[in-house]
């Protein structure tokens, strides 16, 4: 498509040029009178400057990538202007002498080259726009790709810590309920199994849908029930009749992750259990808890937000929002439409492979 659009952009321009140089040699009560041959010659010769300007260009920008500096394409404009200058005055002033077309002497060398390289400016000038403007756009891809891939990276370190300190925690509350209650110990293996294997079997898909993350939070709320002694409340609204959000994406271990950054910085009580609401808006899900700050405040790494943050950005293009109003933690994080998460992935694939074929 490209290609055919530069040569009807080609053919109009030859076309009006020749339409413009046969008005200039038109007296008042003439009639207007334009060679057939006109157009296709000057078509011809813009064909070949373009052809100049690009090969001069790929000579000349070894080593130069995407960017070079701004006297880069004066150097290519200039040599190029002046290989079409010769080239043309070469192949046209033999035929002229040959036909006898026209009186050859310096004047109409000179006027010769300066049509050249009028033809050329206008040509050729038009090619080194283009191609910067195509150079910017590749570039902009180009960064776009390669801070997408480093978000993947840090998404894929972060999760590589995250796994490690989960199962840890887990596994310690796991070895003091064995000593202390066999029984409940074996409860809490079992959730343990069905949340790890959830863990596990989603480490490597981007986005699950909101009802499995409702229910592996519920899972993990039960592990944390048992390890705090119903110290904190997870409060779920209820979807029964709200199929369209429940099939909303979101990144995996989402839930786990704010569930466990409330109870890290938050002090339960049995009497008084902490209350974890979960909230969905427009396009979003909230979750909220009161602040109660431990005395003891432990040491915080940010990880947790950080792997949220980072992993929201990569696979939603959106940013999460941390925010403390009148005594309440609120995590907000956007939720991605199932139809639109598979069309970003299609466009995302279709640039990248459209920009690493050309």
């Amino acid at each position: 498509m490209a290609k055919l659009l530069n040569i009807l952009a080609i053919f109009a321009f030859s076309l009006a040029v020749a339409f413009y140089a046969a008005l200039l040699r038109t007296g008042p009560d003439e009639p207007l009178v334009v060679h057939f041959d006109a157009p296709v010659w000057i078509a011809l010769q813009s064909f070949v400057a373009q052809w100049l300007t690009l090969k001069c260009y790929r000579l000349l920008s070894k080593g130069q990538g995407l960017s070079p500096h701004p006297s880069h394409y004066i150097k290519v404009y200039l040599v190029s202007a002046i290989a079409f200058a010769l080239l043309m005055s070469m192949a046209t002033l033999p035929i002229e002498i040959a036909a006898g077309l026209q009186h050859i002497d310096g004047y109409h060398l000179l006027l010769s080259i300066a049509t050249n390289l009028a033809l050329h400016l206008m040509v050729g000038g038009v090619t080194l726009v283009l191609k910067v403007l195509d150079n910017h756009q590749q570039q902009a891809v180009a960064l776009e790709r390669e801070k997408k891939l480093a978000l993947e990276r840090q998404v894929a370190l972060l999760q590589a810590q995250l796994d490690p300190h989960f199962l840890f925690n887990n596994l310690n509350v796991l070895s003091a309920l064995i000593s202390k209650d066999p029984d409940e110990a074996e409860e809490f293996l079992h959730t343990f199994c069905d949340i790890y294997r959830y863990v596990l079997e989603n480490r490597e898909r981007p986005l699950v849908p909101l009802h499995q993350e409702l229910d592996f939070a519920r899972d993990y709320m039960a592990l944390l029930d048992i390890r705090f002694n119903g110290a904190y409340r997870l409060e779920l609204p209820d979807f029964t009749d709200n199929a369209a959000a429940l099939s909303q994406l979101l990144p995996p271990c989402t839930l786990q992750l704010t569930l466990e950054n409330a109870v890290k910085h938050n002090q339960g009580d049995s009497a008084a259990p902490l209350p974890i609401r979960v909230q969905i808006c427009e396009g979003e899900i909230q979750i909220r808890n009161p602040m109660r700050e431990k005395a003891f405040k432990p040491a915080s790494s940010g990880l947790g937000l950080a792997n949220l943050s980072a992993r929201s950005l990569s696979l939603c293009g959106r940013d999460i929002r941390v925010t403390k109003d009148d005594g309440e933690f609120c995590i907000t994080i956007p939720l991605q439409n199932a139809a639109a998460a598979k069309a970003q992935t299609a466009t995302t694939t279709h640039t990248t492979a459209t920009h690493t074929a050309a």
